[in-house]
C-alpha cells in the first residue's frame, strides 16, 4: 500500500487542474487574442439579446407564410425584406452552426450585391456568355437548391456544360461539420471533378 500514496496528491491535482481550466477557457475563442476575444464575446451577446419571444412570432409567421423556393418569387420579396432589415440595423449577424460564432456582414457586401447582381453576379448571365468547359455537380436530393437551377445553367449554356447528377446526394453531399468518414455522394462527386479537370487539363498536353 505504501506504492500507493505518492499517486494521491497527483491525482487530487488532476482533478483540481480538470475543474479549473475550462472555467478559465470558457470565453477563450480559437483565433482570436484574450482581448479580441472579449469583444467578440460582447458582439454575440449583444445580438443574442435582441431577439424577444414575440419578435420571434412575427418573424416566423413571416419567413413560413408562403413557400419559397429559389428563383421563386416568394423568395425574392424575403429577400427584398432581408436587405431592408439589414440596411436598418446596418449589420447582418450569420451564426457558424459548428461553433456558434456571430459574424457580422456590413452592407458593403449588400451594396455590392445590389449593384452588380444583373451583371457579373448573374449566374444565368455568366452562363450564357461562358466559353470554357464547366462541370456543373447537384446532388438529386439536395434540400436547399432545386434541381431545376443546374438544369437551366446547363441548358444555358449549352456544349461547353457537363451536368453531374450526384444520386441521393443533398446540398452537402451527405456530410455535415466534424466529417469523420466521407459519404459515397462526396467521394462520387469529387472523384468525378478530379477527372473532369485531368481530362481537360492535361489530356491536350499529352496529346
Amino acid at each position: 500500500m505504501e506504492s500507493i500514496r505518492p499517486l494521491v496528491p497527483l491525482s487530487a491535482l488532476v482533478i483540481i487542474v480538470i475543474l479549473v481550466v475550462p472555467a478559465e477557457s470558457q470565453d477563450a475563442i480559437l483565433g482570436f487574442t484574450p482581448a479580441g476575444a472579449a469583444r467578440q464575446v460582447a458582439v454575440e451577446q449583444k445580438f443574442k439579446a435582441i431577439p424577444t419571444p414575440d419578435e420571434e412570432r412575427r418573424q416566423h409567421r413571416i419567413f413560413t407564410s408562403a413557400p419559397h423556393l429559389a428563383g421563386s418569387e416568394r423568395n425574392n420579396e424575403l429577400a427584398r425584406y432581408i436587405a431592408d432589415e439589414w440596411r436598418t440595423t446596418g449589420e447582418f449577424p450569420v451564426e457558424n452552426a459548428r461553433t456558434k460564432q456571430v459574424f457580422k456582414l456590413r452592407t458593403a457586401v449588400l451594396d455590392e450585391a445590389t449593384e452588380y447582381g444583373d451583371g457579373m453576379l448573374d449566374v444565368t448571365r455568366a452562363a450564357e456568355t461562358l466559353l470554357c468547359p464547366w462541370l456543373i455537380v447537384h446532388g438529386d436530393a439536395d434540400e436547399t437548391v432545386p434541381m431545376g437551377e443546374s438544369e437551366q445553367l446547363a441548358k444555358t449554356a449549352g456544349s461547353n456544360a457537363t451536368l453531374l447528377r450526384i444520386a441521393g446526394g443533398t446540398h452537402t453531399f451527405n456530410v455535415a461539420h466534424g466529417m469523420g468518414t466521407p459519404s459515397p455522394q462526396l467521394l462520387e462527386a469529387t472523384d468525378r471533378t478530379v477527372r473532369f479537370f485531368v481530362d481537360r487539363l492535361l489530356a491536350p498536353a499529352r496529346g
